[in-house]
């Protein structure tokens, strides 16, 4: 489990840069999976199209960096190799793409990349850019790694997408909590940077609090196609989202 408190720290796992003059795009949670059922991104004649989609979603923002802000592929259901397979057109564009730069998340820990970014923007304000799943105690626990595992085989089987059904059946004082403790991982982050981006929880927002801003890229899973822009020159943050065909 990593703490906000790592995070803060200049841990090896952390890229560091003086100052960015330029516009980046941060995109997160595909969650690339094996193309069944249990493959959230997409399955059967839908891949090909929501591939195209995404590409020509990052494209149209003329950004002059990319980063990945983690649970690009989804490790806890399906191999490496498979995802490679599935999604080989996409995989391709990503990794060939110079501009973009991978931030791990939870879902794909165990690949080669950094936790966190972190520069200056033209005016001199701090920027972090991490995935976010260190302010959830059960981000990297193996139990809830096996049970994600084993709901995509109950995918496969059934021929069902059943994951919103943990979302949709959870109780309300539990999503309370859980943005509870993601609103106080954004707040000790803040204390020592101007602009955190995160992804993690699927759910696109800006927020400023105590004069600071607070994003979340979103997902582009379900068809859904989400991000954040910051313009480093002037500082400003953006959300985008677009509803793929």
């Amino acid at each position: 489990f990593i703490s906000a408190k790592n995070i803060l720290s200049n841990s090896p796992n952390a890229k560091i840069y003086k100052r960015f003059k330029m516009k980046i795009l941060c995109v997160s949670d595909f969650h690339l999976g094996n193309g069944t059922k249990s493959d959230d991104f997409a399955y059967g004649d839908e891949i090909k199209t929501r591939e195209k989609a995404l590409i020509d979603f990052i494209e149209a923002q003329n950004a002059d960096k990319i980063y990945l802000v983690g649970d690009i592929y989804e490790l806890w259901q399906a191999k490496m190799e498979t995802i490679r397979q599935v999604h080989s057109k996409l995989i391709k564009y990503l990794e060939n793409n110079p501009k973009i730069e991978f931030i791990k998340g939870n879902h794909d820990y165990d690949l080669t990349g950094t936790l966190s970014v972190k520069f200056n923007t033209d005016s001199g304000k701090k920027v972090i850019i991490t995935h976010g799943f260190q302010h959830h105690k059960h981000g990297k626990n193996w139990f809830v790694r096996f049970l994600v595992y084993m709901m995509g085989w109950v995918e496969i089987v059934i021929n069902a997408d059943i994951d919103k059904l943990p979302t949709i059946l959870a109780k309300p004082g539990d999503k309370t909590k859980y943005q509870k403790e993601q609103r106080v991982f954004a707040e000790t982050i803040l204390q020592k940077y101007d602009i955190l981006i995160c992804g993690h929880t699927h759910r696109p927002l800006i927020e400023n609090i105590d004069g600071k801003i607070y994003a979340n890229c979103g997902t582009c899973q379900w068809g859904k196609l989400e991000g954040i822009l910051l313009d480093t020159t002037t500082d400003e943050v953006s959300l985008i989202t677009k509803e793929a065909k």
